[in-house]
């Protein structure tokens, strides 16, 4: 006992620091793409932070199972360079306690990848959308810039283009604003106003009150146009259409076991095949962990890395296809029981089996 809970704590800090290590690296990553929305005007500041963190779940579906393959590899790698398992099988122990000491490990990060596959990545999803949908309609017009014209929105039926003469916060002057008429939309408009100000709504989207101003609008379709005087004006903007196409990474797994469609059913049969994969690397880790004598700890780890590059990669093909309807779902069931067959016999002895035979025969 004291030998497995000395090799599962040697393995556990690899993990862990395998792990912190590719989170920081692809939470920087995901930062830069959310910069460049932050930069083009479709996100605000305050909620850069948020939605890089809602992305995190969607990362740990490939981390947990890479900081568990790599933890377990390197640690049992350099306890074989350093002739400790050499050590630990003379005392007359067998290798069980190094496969106990590994069903650790795979079972604790099992538990952690199926609330994370199946509760908090649809979760995170949801609350991004939500976030991505307040800000589009927002974001645009709290970077308005003064001294050039801002595009506000290119909808199917018009475009919004406004010019800001002075800023001071969320305080405007010498504000334009022009609604341009696409082919069978919203009729032409022009606003002028001496001053307004941004103005935030209850459901976290922002509108502009405008003051003292005139709106020159076109209803009819004739030459004539319509000129409108007022003390006071709040301008909607619209919020840019939405897709009818159902997201379905953003329904919860209970709403996914009540639906009927195939393919809730398609998406239910991956979330809970993802922590399948823990238990696949957890078969490897053992046979691509052993080392020679005098050998490099990481002289197996190019190797490992194709294993897991190419796992994941079929994985998420089949993914693909599942969701463009091209093949079943029980596809993944069956990559996943290849792979996992694979891994058996690697870790199988031969050589023990064939001398048992012989003696037997």
């Amino acid at each position: 006992m004291i030998i497995t809970k000395y090799l599962a704590k040697e393995m556990f800090k690899t993990q862990i620091a395998t792990l912190g290590v590719f989170t920081l690296i692809l939470y920087a990553w995901r930062i830069s793409f959310a910069l460049r929305d932050v930069v083009a005007g479709n996100l605000e500041v305050s909620n850069l932070f948020i939605i890089v963190s809602t992305y995190i779940p969607n990362l740990l579906e490939i981390i947990l199972p890479l900081s568990l393959f790599l933890g377990t590899l390197i640690s049992l790698s350099r306890l074989y360079s350093e002739h400790e398992i050499d050590i630990i099988l003379a005392t007359g122990m067998s290798k069980m306690h190094i496969y106990k000491a590994v069903f650790i490990l795979v079972a604790v990060s099992f538990l952690l990848s199926a609330f994370n596959s199946l509760y908090l990545t649809p979760s995170a999803n949801s609350v991004a959308k939500k976030i991505m949908n307040q800000a589009s309609s927002s974001a645009g017009i709290s970077l308005l810039k003064e001294g050039q014209f801002n595009p506000l929105g290119d909808y199917t039926d018009h475009s919004i283009n406004v010019y800001v003469g002075d800023k001071d916060g969320d305080v405007l002057q010498n504000i334009f604003i022009a609604q341009l008429s696409k082919v069978g939309g919203l009729k032409p408009s022009i606003t002028f106003s001496k001053s307004g100000i941004l103005q935030k709504n209850a459901n976290g989207t922002k509108s502009l009150v405008l003051w003292d101003g005139h709106r020159y609008s076109n209803d009819d379709g004739s030459l004539a146009y319509r000129d409108l005087k007022f003390k006071k004006m709040t301008y909607q903007f619209a919020q840019s259409v939405q897709s009818n196409q159902i997201d379905y990474d953003d329904i919860s797994t209970i709403q996914l076991f009540h639906n009927k469609d195939s393919q809730s059913r398609n998406v239910l049969i991956y979330r809970f095949t993802i922590p399948l994969t823990i238990f696949v690397l957890g078969l490897y880790s053992l046979p691509l962990a052993y080392v020679r004598p005098r050998g490099s700890r990481f002289q197996k780890l190019p190797i490992a890395l194709i294993v897991f590059m190419s796992y994941f990669i079929i994985v998420q093909t089949l993914h693909n296809s599942v969701s463009d309807g091209k093949i079943s779902a029980l596809s993944y069931l069956i990559c996943h029981l290849v792979f996992g067959l694979v891994g058996v016999l690697l870790n199988l002895d031969f050589k023990r089996i064939f001398n048992g035979f012989k003696k037997n025969v």
